[in-house]
């Protein structure tokens, strides 16, 4: 059980106090002895022997109320407020006999100077001049205020503890008890006290004991007077508190919120910000509302949570502070609920090397792609290098010799132009670092590039109560894997689908998980439908995908799919080629599974410099190893917009490949690459199939005239990752499982 002991008002918090009359003295002498002209109360008063001899005094603390002081007390006040020649009536007083509707039996001490008796007639015998009578009556008029606000102050604070904190005296050894507060903090020597946002009572410094509230003492009293296992103390006071003088209606005196308390065992203290710190905003409770409700996360980790995203949104201007006595405790949690234990799909011996070499390939392909917020940052440096690079080769007409760099530079960009992108060029060799995407370009006209969440571990999804034995992650992702392959559904897959509609504002329906895999924990996911300008919905991304994935380590995006950036340095001379007119053809792949591989007659190969740059070259090099993947082409030109403009499609048309498909489904062309093909990227064994209906062409004005290219991708194929639709239609199913490693242009 939980008990919420909520307070958000004077009188809530006055109750919750429990201060009765065991308020601690204070010593309120000053060492200033010059005359005051005007005092806003009975208090304040330096030169007067009043603070040093009566009502502040140590064991005199209960009877400080003005209605008990003695006659000397009252001499005292008369002083302070600079009336010391009347003093002498007022001692003597009492020793006459006056004829008035109220004869004096006794003298004028603070029971008389708090009443009715002592009316205008009678001070006309005590003050003549009527100068000081108006003096005297203001000041007794703000002694007046003052007791009745102590004397309800002071009701409220002698109800006992017990009886005010509901239910905490029902408390049980397996109760949870959780204190909230959310005001103003003030610490006087070390001191710390709780002050409401809508306090009209406290002005300056000495008033804070009387009318705040004693965190200690609540602490010490709540600890002592429950049996709970636990007690948890929330504190959001991080404004500073300024006291405000009552006399000039200025503030006077300003705050540096609460001092630091020690640990206490078995009590857990949160603070909205550090020990000293001051900030003025509701952020700490923001992120306190966010998270509170976090399924079986333990209460130190999720303040932890919620202390990062209080300093990174505040940047690190505001930094909650935890003194966590829990530190002996099993895990304590604010919202626990039981979970049914996790159903896992078993793994079997044979199959570990295959599930481990698939995930080596996930990590090859999706860990290379760039950081959504290297791409997004128009003002790196290294942007700016590119735009200027680019500018020059751009600005100027190419050669039109397919043999040379510029060339196809104008080639690329034509193409990316086409799809209504930017693209960037930029040189390694002079330091600028940014992604290279010419090995993504197989996915060029593909449209569902996908985005990759990194997450440092799988903590936000799973039951923490689960046991877990040295096979857990490799059966999560093979049982994930295989609910997504399926389109089944599933508590993970509902979790991680409803954080991603939130983090990119859209319908989950709008969300196509592709695979997760392990390397931390990663998801691997595509987006149907984005925004117009995709650049403005990649700012903040990672921000809000933060926000909704605790274990947030990084989001990654498609190199294509915002303004793809290509080195001209990973242009490698090794793999250049203009081929003859004659074909020529090979058998690569292991052996017994080999396919022929078929040169692109005519066709000059730009080589890219992929040796080196996978787990092992063996897909490629030497050529004719058993290890060599299968050799293919892949076509660049981009299907029509009519191809999906049906809004009626289902989630598989509108994300089925558009680059390569069987050329007699020229109508219904929706559906002949969905049902007949399926999903994945598509290439073809024959150069002139591709050639003749899928090469992407371009024309330039160059240097000699203008000239139309062809421009086609040379890619190797996973002999286990590739679907034979055809004769002349292969399918990588996921793009892992097809490399580039050539450009090949040709001339019309």
């Amino acid at each position: 059980m939980t008990q919420f002991l909520l307070n958000k008002n004077k009188k809530d918090l006055a109750e919750i106090s429990a201060k009765t009359n065991e308020n601690k003295s204070r010593d309120r002498s000053s060492t200033n002895t010059e005359p005051v002209a005007e005092s806003t109360s009975e208090l304040e008063a330096p030169n007067s022997e009043l603070s040093k001899q009566g009502i502040a005094s140590d064991e005199d603390v209960v009877n400080s109320i003005p209605e008990s002081w003695s006659i000397e007390q009252v001499a005292q006040w008369l002083s302070s407020i600079n009336l010391e020649e009347h003093i002498e009536k007022f001692r003597v007083f009492k020793n006459k006999v006056i004829i008035l509707p109220i004869v004096l039996e006794n003298e004028i001490d603070g029971s008389l100077l708090m009443s009715d008796g002592l009316d205008d007639t009678l001070l006309k015998e005590l003050i003549p001049p009527l100068k000081y009578r108006i003096i005297f009556n203001n000041e007794r008029k703000k002694l007046r205020s003052r007791q009745q606000q102590k004397s309800t102050i002071s009701t409220a604070n002698t109800i006992d503890i017990h009886v005010k904190l509901k239910s905490t005296d029902t408390s049980k050894m397996d109760d949870l008890v959780l204190f909230y507060f959310c005001g103003h903090g003030y610490q006087i020597t070390d001191k710390n006290y709780l002050i409401p946002v809508d306090d009209a009572h406290i002005e300056e410094d000495r008033d804070v004991e009387d009318f705040a509230i004693d965190f200690e003492q609540i602490l010490e009293r709540l600890i002592r007077s429950t049996q709970s296992y636990v007690n948890v103390f929330i504190l959001d006071c991080c404004g500073t508190c300024l006291l405000k003088n009552a006399a000039t209606a200025n503030f006077t005196t300003e705050n540096k919120g609460l001092h630091e308390i020690k640990p206490i065992k078995g009590t857990f203290i949160q603070f909205a910000c550090a020990a000293n710190e001051g900030v003025h905003n509701n952020l700490f409770t923001k992120h306190l509302l966010k998270n509170i409700t976090q399924e079986n996360i333990d209460i130190s980790e999720l303040f932890r949570w919620i202390a990062a995203d209080v300093q990174r949104e505040s940047h690190n201007k505001q930094r909650p502070l935890s003194i966590n006595g829990l530190r002996h405790h099993q895990d304590v949690y604010l919202n626990e609920v039981i979970s049914p234990v996790q159903i896992w799909d078993e793994v079997k011996q044979h199959e570990i090397q295959s599930i481990l070499k698939q995930q080596e390939e996930l990590r090859t392909c999706y860990d290379n792609y760039p950081d959504i917020d290297d791409i997004v940052n128009r003002e790196t440096v290294d942007i700016k290098s590119a735009d200027e690079l680019t500018r020059s080769i751009l600005s100027k007409l190419p050669s039109g010799n397919v043999a040379e760099t510029d060339t196809l530079c104008h080639v690329i960009n034509n193409l990316i132009e086409n799809g209504k992108k930017e693209c960037l060029f930029f040189d390694s060799r002079q330091g600028v670092d940014l992604h290279d995407a010419s090995t993504n370009l197989a996915d060029l006209s593909v449209t569902d590039k996908p985005f990759v969440l990194k997450l440092h571990n799988s903590d936000d999804f799973l039951n923490k109560k689960d046991s877990k034995d040295e096979q857990h992650g490799t059966k999560l992702i093979k049982t994930l894997n295989r609910v997504i392959e399926q389109k089944q559904s599933h508590p993970i897959i509902d979790d991680i689908l409803e954080r991603l509609s939130k983090a990119h504002n859209i319908d989950k329906k709008n969300i196509l998980l592709k695979n997760v895999y392990l390397g931390s924990f990663n998801i691997v996911y595509t987006v149907m439908d984005l925004a117009t300008n995709i650049y403005e919905s990649l700012i903040g991304l990672s921000r809000k995908l933060n926000e909704q994935f605790k274990q947030f380590k990084a989001a990654k995006i498609h190199p294509l799919l915002y303004r793809p950036s290509f080195d001209i340095a990973q242009f490698d001379a090794r793999g250049n080629k203009t081929f003859s007119h004659k074909e020529g053809t090979f058998e690569v792949g292991p052996p017994g599974r080999t396919k022929s591989y078929i040169q692109p007659a005519g066709w000059t190969r730009y080589g890219l410099k992929v040796l080196g740059r996978y787990t092992n070259d063996e897909w490629l090099d030497p050529f004719g190893h058993p290890g060599n993947w299968y050799r293919a082409f892949h076509g660049t030109g981009n299907a029509k917009a009519v191809d999906f403009s049906n809004s009626n499609a289902s989630f598989d048309a509108q994300y089925a490949p558009i680059d390569a498909a069987s050329s007699i489904h020229k109508t219904g062309f929706r559906e002949a690459r969905v049902n007949i093909h399926g999903p994945g990227v598509y290439c073809s064994p024959k150069p002139s199939f591709v050639e003749n209906g899928y090469a992407g062409v371009a024309k330039l004005d160059t240097k000699i005239g203008t000239k139309t290219f062809k421009i086609m991708l040379q890619v190797a194929v996973n002999p286990d990752g590739v679907k034979f639709a055809t004769e002349d239609i292969w399918i990588a199913k996921n793009s892992q499982d097809i490399r580039t490693y050539g450009i090949l242009i040709k001339e019309v």
